[in-house]
């Protein structure tokens, strides 16, 4: 399923798929929140390819992705609204996976999520660990200069496996006391 909206064009602004979302969830239209696309890698340091569906696996993170078995930051999550400045900076739409993502999603709203928030995402269960990434480790990977998922990206642990597939509901279980991203 692609959770695509039509809008219509305003004068002056390029019509994008990601731009319709925006709008679509700043209007309160769809407030559901999604997945956009589930995207992995088979290196570390390189884009993501959209890969539509996988497992997150428990104490693993995405099966098949480079990043899987190595810690808590299993997998990651990029909220797509931190897109639409880079796609202004830039004039294009970068591609899902473009910033290293595995988990591209929209409708989430910021300001509810922090260390300890625990979503269902598809089938499964995760806890976020880290909003971005320390400052002292090292970012390997940047799409044309930005590196949004080291800066804002949700880093998070599957404490649930399951099934995720583009299109797939996320909802917030627990809120923290701490809300808002650091």
């Amino acid at each position: 399923m692609k959770p695509y909206v039509i809008i219509w064009k305003k004068p002056g602004i390029r019509l994008s798929r990601v731009n319709a979302i925006h709008f679509v969830w700043e209007k309160n239209i769809m407030p559901e929140a999604r997945i956009v696309a589930v995207c992995s890698s088979a290196k570390r340091g390189v884009p993501k390819k959209r890969i539509y569906s996988g497992l997150l696996k428990a104490g693993y993170g995405l099966v098949g992705d480079a990043h899987g078995g190595r810690g808590d930051k299993e997998v990651s999550i990029l909220l797509s609204q931190f897109l639409t400045p880079v796609i202004r900076k830039l004039g294009t739409e970068p591609k899902p996976g473009s910033f290293a993502e595995n988990l591209l999603v929209w409708g989430l709203d910021e300001k509810s999520l922090a260390a300890g928030s625990v979503l269902r995402v598809g089938e499964a269960v995760i806890v976020v660990e880290t909003v971005g990434k320390n400052p002292s480790e090292k970012h390997t990977y940047s799409f044309q200069g930005f590196s949004l998922l080291a800066e804002k990206g949700l880093f998070c642990r599957i404490i649930k496996s399951g099934w995720i597939k583009d299109g797939d509901h996320i909802t917030i279980i627990q809120e923290t006391i701490n809300k808002g991203l650091q």
